[in-house]
């Protein structure tokens, strides 16, 4: 991670986590918060360089990890996108599903937030009906095992990886119920 630049959307829980994680590994992080208490405390904390949520989309960056609100990415905030990839903890950061679709237009990798937020509900599902507890590691490790795969098919047939996404999570569903 040394010479990458990321941008955290968003200082809670999962984005302080994650800007900790990078500075740990090297990464140049800029967060944004838009709760000023908060992004001076995680900035006095953490070796992180804080913008103003204003300007946040149009930083030149290696990736762009939303982690606070859903629904970021629209028509307006995907032309002023400055990075390769965007891949974060918010759910449902995309509009509409063509928003993935002007990503992969743009070059731009996306990494599917429901395949990559998936290990909280893994986890407890594990627990809950199974009443054992996987490793995060390894839950991790399976994640990202699918991303790969994800990311991989969606290169090799030039599809956006959001519908890859979908098309493999109907799949599993489906094969599930028992309908494939």
């Amino acid at each position: 991670w040394k010479q990458r630049t990321v941008v955290v959307q968003g200082l809670g829980e999962v984005g302080r986590g994650l800007a900790q994680r990078l500075v740990t590994r090297g990464a140049r992080v800029l967060a944004a918060e838009v709760d000023v208490a908060r992004a001076e405390a995680v900035a006095a904390e953490l070796d992180v360089e804080l913008i103003d949520p204003a300007t946040e989309y149009d930083q030149r960056c290696d990736v762009f990890a939303p982690c606070a609100l859903g629904g970021i990415l629209h028509d307006l905030t995907l032309t002023r996108l400055r990075c390769r990839i965007v891949a974060g903890g918010a759910n449902n950061v995309l509009v509409r599903p063509l928003h993935g679709d002007r990503l992969h237009e743009r070059g731009i990798v996306y990494a599917p937030d429901f395949v990559i937020n998936a290990g909280a509900l893994i986890r407890g599902v594990l627990f809950h009906l199974e009443g054992r507890r996987e490793p995060v590691t390894a839950i991790g490790e399976r994640i990202a095992g699918v991303l790969v795969e994800v990311l991989d098919r969606a290169r090799a047939e030039d599809r956006p990886p959001a519908r890859v996404a979908l098309e493999e999570a109907e799949s599993r569903i489906a094969r599930w119920r028992g309908e494939a």
